[in-house]
């Protein structure tokens, strides 16, 4: 991500927190910092791809149940 576009993660949270403002206007800075903080946390690389990773694992759980359903075999004796 550095390579392609280095200042994304900076302009990202600055638009962040035009819209933040723009949602709630009456937020204090200091509200508005532990948001940032908060945001900043969450998207770190590793906290990315760990939610990325049980994300996929789940939608990977439910479309295998969705096949497994359709594919059943009703009598197990003709298959």
């Amino acid at each position: 991500m550095n390579y392609i576009e280095p200042d994304y993660m900076s302009q990202m949270m600055e638009v962040n927190r035009e819209k933040m403002i723009e949602a709630q206007p009456d937020m204090t800075e200091s509200q508005l910092n532990a948001a940032e903080e908060m945001t900043a946390k969450f998207s770190s690389p590793l906290i990315v791809v760990a939610f990325s990773l049980i994300g996929n694992l789940f939608f990977g759980l439910i479309i295998s149940l969705i096949v497994g359903l359709i594919m059943k075999n009703k009598n197990p004796m003709q298959g």
